[in-house]
């Protein structure tokens, strides 16, 4: 499904930062993220159930919250 939602910016020339698991790699991927929330128009949230289980992507929407991004959630599997 992500891979989908990419395509789909991609095609519409819609500018994005995706976080994985290759950007938490090394100390500073908290600053990159912050400084992409930051920058960002909205923040579209990937629902599933592994995303809802960890602890950064909580910490994630808490700094978007704070910096008073709109959060588009999308769910991709049985998360609550």
């Amino acid at each position: 499904m992500v891979d989908e939602i990419r395509q789909l910016l991609d095609a519409n020339s819609i500018t994005y930062w995706l976080d994985t698991e290759k950007n938490r790699m090394g100390s500073e991927f908290m600053g990159d993220i912050v400084d992409a929330i930051e920058k960002s128009d909205l923040v579209l949230f990937i629902s599933s159930v592994n995303s809802n289980a960890s602890h950064n992507v909580a910490k994630e929407i808490s700094i978007a919250d704070k910096f008073k991004k709109t959060i588009l959630p999308v769910r991709i599997d049985d998360a609550p």
